[in-house]
């Protein structure tokens, strides 16, 4: 015990050390991330790594901040890009998201921000994202790609583009951020045809072009999609909650509600009889009445195993029924929630929000996963009748 305490506060010591470490060169603006941002590389210079350009991507970067400026979207840049077989970040394809994480770096105004994160080393290196105002800002910390001006003018454009976006969705909107593509997993974006019909498109068919296979929806199409879909998971419910009601009514379930009960009257006297025994036996050695103490540690052994048998089956009889009470209660909650939409005739967005939390959009079908999970299992014997 005595090591494990020493080793602790060893190693609770050195966790303190190298996270004032990291944090001093954080404030000083010496500490360099393991992977720098698109458009730098790391230059060593005797014990210093400094942040250098990358001739290629820093252009890129610069041609980035060049569409932008001209109001071209993150889309139509991350399709240019793609087409120009240029490689993303990540090596893969351009996306909307991974052009606005360029447009809003300001690593590109030569600026380095740090102290964002405070990892604690001894609960398995868990990392604890600090609030802004303990962010630490060093300006002119490495060579910038961009001025000041295009970036003010382009976060400006992002901002004004940002509101229209938030204008465009409306109520009727419900299914923002639950559409995902089925073939290729983009979330899908919404779009509005010239007629003012709202339709559903996988966003690689904007930024890769023939990348992706799948085909645009209208949302009318997808509405009737889901409804359906939905109105034939609240009959499997319906159909579910009647065989648990016929379950709980049945002969089976009260003849072992029965049994159960009487089982823990017989192994409750059971323990009783074995503590008054128990006593009695106590109450013998202290009268001297038993003459072979070997005898008396034999029974008190087998009373005590004894006991701690039965007490492990009063358990697992108490256990069964608690958890079924609370399976029981959660059961009846969720069907709950799928059937107070039972006499919906159109899908509203309370039903969408409530029951599903994603939709696989296929070129022939969609895939719903559900919120709300109402597997029944009731461990039923298969000779019992419901």
């Amino acid at each position: 015990m005595l090591r494990i305490l020493l080793a602790y506060n060893y190693a609770k010591e050195l966790s303190v050390k190298i996270e004032k470490h990291f944090d001093d060169k954080q404030r000083a603006g010496t500490y360099t991330p393991a992977r720098l941002p698109y458009g730098y590389k790391k230059i060593q210079s005797n014990d210093v790594v400094k942040w250098g350009l990358e001739e290629k991507t820093s252009s890129i970067v610069m041609n980035i901040f060049e569409m932008a400026k001209q109001g071209i979207s993150g889309y139509s840049i991350a399709k240019t890009l793609n087409l120009q077989d240029i490689p993303s970040p990540s090596g893969s394809y351009w996306t909307a998201v991974s052009v606005r994480r360029v447009l809003t770096n300001r690593s590109y105004l030569g600026e380095f921000v740090t102290h964002k994160t405070k990892t604690d080393l001894l609960q398995k290196k868990k990392v604890t994202f600090l609030p802004e105002s303990q962010w630490i800002y060093h300006k002119e910390h490495h060579t910038p790609i961009i001025d000041v001006i295009l970036f003010d003018i382009v976060q400006q454009s992002l901002a004004v583009k940002g509101k229209s976006l938030q204008k465009g969705i409306t109520t009727e909107d419900f299914f923002q951020g639950k559409l995902y593509c089925g073939i290729c997993s983009r979330k899908l974006k919404r779009k509005k045809a010239n007629g003012g019909a709202i339709y559903y498109v996988c966003p690689m068919k904007d930024e890769v072009g023939a990348a992706c296979s799948n085909k645009s929806k209208r949302a009318e199409k997808l509405k009737t999609m889901v409804f359906s879909a939905i109105k034939g998971k609240i009959y499997e419910v319906r159909e579910q909650k009647d065989t648990v009601a016929r379950y709980e009514t049945s002969p089976y379930r009260k003849h072992k509600e029965e049994q159960d009960c009487m089982r823990l009257i017989e192994l409750k006297l059971q323990s009783d009889f074995q503590f008054k025994l128990f006593e009695k036996l106590l109450e013998r050695q202290v009268d001297n009445d038993i003459q072979n103490k070997d005898d008396l540690r034999g029974l008190y052994q087998h009373i005590k195993i004894t006991k701690k048998y039965i007490g492990i089956q009063i358990e697992a009889i108490e256990k069964e029924n608690f958890d079924y009470k609370v399976a029981r209660s959660l059961r009846a909650t969720r069907m709950s929630a799928y059937l107070k939409h039972e006499q919906a005739s159109e899908l509203s967005f309370e039903m969408l929000d409530t029951l599903v939390s994603r939709i696989l959009v296929l070129p022939a079908e969609i895939q719903i996963a559900y919120k709300v999970e109402t597997t029944i299992s009731l461990n039923l014997d298969t000779n019992n009748n419901l």
